[in-house]
C-alpha cells in the first residue's frame, strides 16, 4: 500500500457514508469517518477500522439516517410490511 494516504485508504468507508447517510465526507476529520477508522480494537489492543458491514449497521443506528431518503424508504417499507402481515391494507 506504499504511496497511498489515509484519504485513499478510507474510500470504501466514504462510499458507505454516501450510500447510507447520503452525504459526502469532505475530509478525514469527519466524525463518522473517524469512527470507522478507529471504531474497533484489534487483538493487540490497537484501534482498527470497522468492517463495512459493521459500519453500515453503525450508520443506520444514527438519528440522521432516519432523515435520509434511504432511511425513510426503509422505515416506510418495514411499516407497510407489518401492516400487511396484520391484514391492514393501504
Amino acid at each position: 500500500m506504499a504511496g497511498e494516504n489515509l484519504w485513499d485508504i478510507s474510500s470504501p468507508w466514504r462510499q458507505t457514508i454516501q450510500d447510507v447517510l447520503e452525504y459526502t465526507p469532505t475530509d478525514i476529520f469527519d466524525s463518522n469517518l473517524a469512527y470507522a477508522m478507529e471504531g474497533t480494537m484489534g487483538d493487540d489492543g490497537a484501534p482498527g477500522a470497522m468492517t463495512l458491514y459493521d459500519f453500515k449497521k453503525y450508520l443506520r443506528n444514527q438519528p440522521e439516517w432516519e432523515q435520509t431518503v434511504n432511511g425513510r424508504r426503509t422505515i416506510d417499507n418495514t411499516l407497510a410490511d407489518l401492516a400487511t402481515m396484520f391484514g391492514i391494507g393501504f
